[in-house]
């Protein structure tokens, strides 16, 4: 979940790293492993006030939030940024997402239908009889 997480929604579906060095790309994956941390870490603080588990809460929009966080951080004096932080632990707590649905009928593979007929075998009826 983790993978799919920071491959799909971190890193915006991007197939590859940006960096070309091995050390780089070290650095690079160590960075995409402390910012999803770091997403995880606000969604759990965050989970108890919704009164969920946190992975009831939904990680992209708490990427979404955070990245507008540490942008407006920047403009912020560093004396309001923990009430900015309870805020946006808050904003986080909002994130519900919907209990998955139960099934009714288990999953079944449907047969594919083709808009061509199918050709069946001629019967053999043996040497000299057709």
């Amino acid at each position: 979940m983790a993978f799919d997480e920071v491959k799909t929604h971190t890193l915006a579906r991007a197939e590859t790293l940006r960096s070309q060095a091995p050390a780089r790309v070290e650095q690079e994956v160590w960075g995409l492993l402390l910012g999803y941390n770091l997403v995880r870490f606000c969604m759990a603080r965050a989970a108890p006030r919704a009164g969920v588990p946190p992975l009831r809460l939904s990680y992209w929009h708490a990427v979404l939030l955070l990245r507008g966080f540490w942008q407006s951080a920047w403009y912020s004096s560093p004396g309001n940024l923990p009430r900015h932080v309870d805020t946006l632990v808050e904003e986080v707590a909002l994130l519900v997402i919907p209990p998955r649905r139960t099934r009714r009928y288990p999953r079944a593979v449907k047969i594919k239908h083709s808009a061509y007929p199918r050709k069946w075998p001629t019967p053999h009826h043996g040497p000299g009889l057709n």
